[in-house]
């Protein structure tokens, strides 16, 4: 009779072991989760500034053309203050809607150097 010679079961490599490598996938997105979440989060805040400080712009530009209706004395002046008012108010958010371009864009580029401010 013969008999098998039993053979030990081989341990996987450092090389082929799959839990090695997913640590190292973990530790490599975990660190660029965190810096992202700091850039994130810094480009939150600064959006969340602009955009504030643009509504109480807004605000007061809303409530002066509300007096300058007021004050008006024929319809074309109305319209008058009206169509500045609507000239004024595309310019603006024109204007800050490249900032807030702006703000992501140097978020992202932060991101993309590894570096947060």
């Amino acid at each position: 009779m013969t008999t098998k010679s039993e053979t030990p079961n081989p341990t996987p490599s450092k090389s082929s072991d799959p839990f090695g490598m997913f640590g190292k996938v973990q530790e490599t997105l975990l660190g660029n989760m965190i810096e992202m979440s700091a850039a994130w989060t810094e480009m939150i805040n600064d959006m969340r500034a602009e955009v504030s400080s643009f509504v109480v712009d807004r605000i007061r530009e809303d409530v002066k053309t509300q007096q300058d209706i007021m004050n008006c004395k024929t319809i074309a002046d109305v319209q008058r203050v009206q169509g500045e008012f609507m000239e004024k108010a595309m310019k603006q958010y024109q204007a800050e809607t490249h900032k807030l371009l702006a703000i992501g864009k140097a978020s992202q580029a932060s991101i993309s150097d590894g570096k947060t401010n």
